[in-house]
């Protein structure tokens, strides 16, 4: 019974470390998407306070120019539209311990212990599978907000090339 408990132990320690890998993915993963929201808004005060004071000063502007501005600071509101989506509060998937407990308590015995474990175990397995799936939803809208962005920054530097000539 002993090989028994340690397979179970086994499986539970598997299961253990595949759950939090996959929170603290979804937190790394969070907070990549709330640094590329802040940068994002900051760009886009920059690039509409740019135009404001361009336009305030009546300093001559190349339509090229105003364009890909414009098309910079609407690539940067997609991009904060995305990592919203990506940012949404989602269900993580955790069970309540305390059934199992109820469910398996035999009291001293140690090879009663084998069920429990492979019982928690398994549930912790399919708690991390689904809080996978909610990390690679927010993986494929992040990777959007990312092309948004990097999409804004290059129009943000051809405009500001084209001021220069």
């Amino acid at each position: 019974m002993t090989t028994e408990l340690d397979k179970a132990r086994l499986y539970l320690s598997e299961a253990h470390a595949f759950f939090d890998f996959m929170n603290e993915a979804r937190r790394k993963l969070d907070d990549k998407i709330y640094n590329m929201i802040t940068l994002s808004g900051a760009l886009i005060t920059i690039v509409f306070g740019m135009l404001s004071f361009i336009g305030g000063q009546k300093i001559a502007m190349s339509l090229g120019t105003l364009g890909f501005a414009v098309v910079s600071g609407c690539s940067f509101l997609v991009a904060i539209g995305f990592g919203l989506i990506a940012y949404k509060p989602s269900k993580i998937a955790t069970r309540n311990i305390r059934e199992v407990i109820k469910k398996y308590e035999l009291g001293k015995d140690e090879s009663a212990l084998e069920s429990p474990m492979r019982h928690i175990a398994w549930n912790l397995s399919q708690d991390a599978e689904r809080n996978a799936d909610i990390v690679k939803r927010k993986g494929k809208w992040f990777r959007r907000m990312l092309y948004a962005f990097f999409f804004g920054l290059i129009c943000l530097i051809v405009g500001l090339a084209l001021i220069t000539q």
